[in-house]
């Protein structure tokens, strides 16, 4: 997270909104049992060119995941120049929450009835020219920062539902766009939109209308 006012108001938010869709009188919550560190580092990578993968050493396409190629964020095209990446393709997904939810009486989690899935967005992209150099931002557009959180969870629904488990169970989504590193108050759920037990594409999206204010204000 870009810094620690995101990360809290990102999982505090996020379990906040699963109220609304999974309701605390009729489910129980479980921290994400599913995505685990690996699949997600995997996730947060950019998507790579198969020109990328053909120049990997072996030991470096297991680490990365390469042959899966699971990674959600804009593929580099084989450009290494920063800030060209920083033009084309910065990284937009940040970070992966996950959160499920079981009947009241299951309380051993065996059954899953429910999974809420945050993704966390960059507003700032943030990269270095050389390594311990000085570091350059890019304010990434509203827009944009939107519809690559939309086609993330598109393709994010399409994986987590070859789960059998998660086959035939609602899945809300939720996007959070961080703030900046420097700012003194987090950032904001930007959309949010719940699909339900086995469908397996997002017609629609809600808009989430939330500003953070630091107090006293103006």
């Amino acid at each position: 997270m870009a810094n620690s006012y995101n990360g809290e108001d990102f999982e505090n938010g996020l379990l906040h909104l699963s109220k609304s869709v999974f309701p605390t009188d009729n489910f129980l919550y479980q921290d994400g049992q599913y995505l685990d560190k690996n699949t997600v580092n995997a996730y947060l990578n950019p998507k790579y060119s198969k020109d990328e993968i053909d120049h990997m050493s072996e030991s470096e396409k297991e680490s990365k995941k390469a042959t899966e190629n699971l990674g959600l964020n804009p593929s580099h095209d084989g450009e290494t120049k920063p800030e060209k990446i920083a033009e084309s393709s910065p990284a937009y997904l940040s970070n992966i929450l996950e959160q499920d939810f079981y009947d009241t009486n299951d309380t051993k989690g065996k059954k899953i009835k429910g999974i809420t899935i945050g993704l966390a967005m960059n507003s700032v992209y943030y990269y270095q020219k050389e390594k311990d150099g000085e570091t350059y931002s890019k304010k990434l557009d509203d827009k944009e920062i939107e519809k690559q959180g939309k086609q993330m969870a598109s393709e994010m629904l399409s994986r987590l539902r070859e789960n059998s488990d998660l086959k035939d169970i609602p899945i809300h989504f939720a996007i959070y766009k961080q703030s900046g590193q420097d700012s003194i108050t987090p950032g904001e759920f930007i959309a949010g939109t719940t699909v339900e037990a086995g469908k397996t594409k997002i017609n629609e999206w809600d808009t989430i209308k939330e500003k953070s204010a630091l107090l006293p204000s103006s």
